[in-house]
């Protein structure tokens, strides 16, 4: 049974099912504290409900990121932990503390939880969680990413060191342990601005921007991977416009600060939000926005799935589009939501952003014939539905 303490930003969001979690024998393991950086936080309040030991350690009193650290690890170092879990706390940790501590940290967001515990990471370092134990790690299954375009061009460096040094890590860890399959979440934007559509897999790859250039430097890292050791076995899943929620309304996007489409939209339906801005009026598309191909999140999900049963049964590494096939610009997402909402969305055009292609479509033929995947949810009312659903029953995320 290992000792875990949680390292929580205030909110304990997450809290409450890591515990469960643990309780359920989800994981071997046993909450020994919970450290805080937050007085008067509201998951301190839950730790006590919850009859877990508490430690404070409040950042406001540090200047100083290195002194925090030291002065974090040094509160951290007498509970012993076997595994260390940051739930929502890893933003404000410098290298100091994640050198320090490298092996025994896991990363967790707490969409994941309910479905999928123990199996998160960070670039810092694969947890002992995935590996220890008595049980055999057979594949891995990564969306280890950061990709919001804004960012991505704003500060690229950041997203060459997360989403290439993250994946050389993982990589190592699996190396080193033995696994050699692997499920990445690649991305559509492989393809950068198509000069045909529907996009297929044999188009000629490309990127208009970092995030596009960090996906593409991954699948040659894994594609070289299983040039030089045939056992390895990778799929590479280039997703198009991940979208939606879980059909129950209790698992949903919660990102700080959002920046995907659908709930920014539904956001300002409801009034939680100011007006949406529209990037572009000028691309050379029926009313001038941007075209994407929307995807359903637990369609994704499956297609994962069953790439994992074809590794099983012997398949060759290969890459898979994963999208519906159908385009729809930015205007006809917001008058979907309007219709889905009974409410209007305000918006305003502002101008394109650096590297977005005007159209990106994907036929995903090749899935369906190897893999045997088929879309539950293919429209965009669909999804739309669902992402309606889950805001609707949770108007401030998991908060």
């Amino acid at each position: 049974m290992k000792n875990l303490v949680v390292l929580m930003s205030g909110r304990g969001s997450n809290l409450r099912a890591i515990h469960a979690a643990c309780l359920a024998g989800q994981w071997p393991a046993a909450i020994g504290a919970v450290v805080c950086n937050r007085p008067l936080a509201p998951g301190l309040a839950l730790a006590a409900e919850l009859g877990l030991h508490t430690v404070l350690i409040d950042h406001a009193g540090f200047t100083d990121r290195d002194a925090f650290d030291r002065a974090l690890g040094d509160a951290i170092e007498p509970l012993a932990p076997d595994l260390i879990v940051m739930a929502g706390f890893m933003r404000i940790l410098g290298p100091a503390f994640i050198e320090r501590f490298a092996g025994r940290m896991i990363n967790i967001h707490p969409s994941l939880l309910p479905s999928f515990p123990g199996l998160a990471t960070h670039r810092a370092a694969l947890a002992a969680g995935v590996f220890g134990g008595d049980s055999a790690t057979w594949a891995l299954v990564a969306a280890l990413a950061g990709g919001t375009l804004a960012g991505h061009t704003a500060k690229p460096l950041a997203y060459y060191t997360n989403n290439l040094g993250g994946l050389l890590t993982v990589c190592a860890a699996l190396q080193r342990h033995g696994v050699r399959r692997f499920v990445f979440s690649s991305s559509a934007t492989v393809y950068g601005d198509p000069a045909r559509l529907p996009i297929t897999e044999d188009m000629p790859l490309t990127a208009t921007n970092p995030y596009g250039q960090t996906k593409l430097m991954a699948e040659q890292m894994l594609r070289d991977l299983g040039v030089a050791d045939p056992a390895w076995q990778t799929a590479c899943l280039r997703y198009f416009n991940a979208a939606g929620a879980h059909p129950s309304g209790e698992i949903g996007e919660d990102h700080e600060p959002e920046r995907h489409l659908i709930p920014l939209a539904i956001r300002a339906a409801d009034g939680t939000e100011d007006a949406l801005t529209v990037f572009g009026s000028d691309y050379d598309t029926p009313d001038g926005t941007c075209i994407r191909d929307y995807i359903h999140v637990t369609d994704l999900a499956q297609a994962h799935l069953l790439a994992l049963q074809q590794m099983e049964n012997g398949g060759d590494s290969s890459a898979y589009n994963l999208g519906n096939g159908n385009g729809y610009s930015v205007l006809e997402v917001i008058q979907c939501v309007e219709r889905i909402t009974g409410h209007p969305v305000p918006h305003a055009f502002g101008d394109r952003r650096p590297g977005d292609p005007g159209r990106l479509v994907g036929s995903s033929k090749k899935a369906m014939d190897e893999l045997g995947w088929r879309p539950e949810f293919d429209s965009l009312e669909a999804i739309v539905e669902t992402a309606w659903r889950w805001h609707e029953s949770h108007p401030k995320g998991y908060r």
